[in-house]
């Protein structure tokens, strides 16, 4: 599961991460991105320029009659994606990277959720496998949205919880994005080898778990 991640990374760090150019609004920051907000997703476009793009978190299928549908979509199983009718177009033609640099799970301790943030050593940015959609709102504008797929957590988050954010590779961003048929059986490879053991885990303050705190502080560790 990962409902709450953090994209905070300067733009000239994203344009280096994912060798990508920056749309207006796509670098915007956000220390506690949330279901329905914007966040910045990479894609390669039809003229072949990988850019970052903002979008909202929630994955909303072009037949949909209401955007709420994206609340229930905010991620997908690596493992199914594949077949599942809401996402396998989406599989085999719109996959992206989500920008983030961190995201949150919690540890139940009796009436309380204590919050970690999961990060890379170094606070680099990285990209989140995910799938992306455009959908026709009611006023004719276009809604593009995206999903998040997961699988099954490994390292420091298997003690928190069962499900993780599939990181990609850097060597294998290309790939993802390729708009051009790519195997199933080499996209799975792709899901499979992520960089989820790499993660290292700050306590942080309870604040992010109210959505309406967004700031640099809900981001730094605190003591146990």
């Amino acid at each position: 599961m990962c409902a709450r991640f953090t994209m905070a990374s300067r733009p000239d760090e994203l344009i280096e991460e994912f060798d990508a150019v920056l749309t207006p609004g796509a670098a915007e920051p956000s220390w506690n991105i949330a279901p329905t907000a914007s966040a910045p997703i990479v894609r390669e476009a039809s003229d072949g320029v990988r850019r970052v793009e903002p979008a909202r978190f929630g994955f909303i299928p072009h037949w949909a009659g209401d955007a709420r549908i994206g609340v229930r979509m905010l991620n997908a199983r690596s493992e199914t994606a594949a077949d599942k009718p809401a996402f396998r177009r989406a599989f085999a033609h719109y996959r992206c990277l989500v920008a983030a640099d961190g995201f949150y799970e919690w540890r139940r301790e009796g009436k309380r959720k204590v919050p970690f943030r999961f990060h890379l050593p170094g606070g680099a940015p990285f990209g989140l496998a995910g799938l992306w959609s455009v959908w026709d709102g009611p006023d004719g504008e276009p809604v593009r949205s995206f999903t998040i797929l997961t699988c099954e957590a490994v390292g420091a988050v298997a003690a928190l919880h069962d499900r993780m954010p599939v990181l990609v590779e850097r060597a294998r961003y290309a790939e993802w994005l390729r708009r051009e048929a790519v195997p199933r059986e080499r996209l799975e490879a792709i899901l499979q080898a992520h960089r989820g053991r790499e993660l290292v885990a700050d306590e942080v303050s309870p604040r992010v778990n109210h959505v309406r705190n967004d700031d640099a502080s809900l981001i730094e560790p605190v003591a146990s």
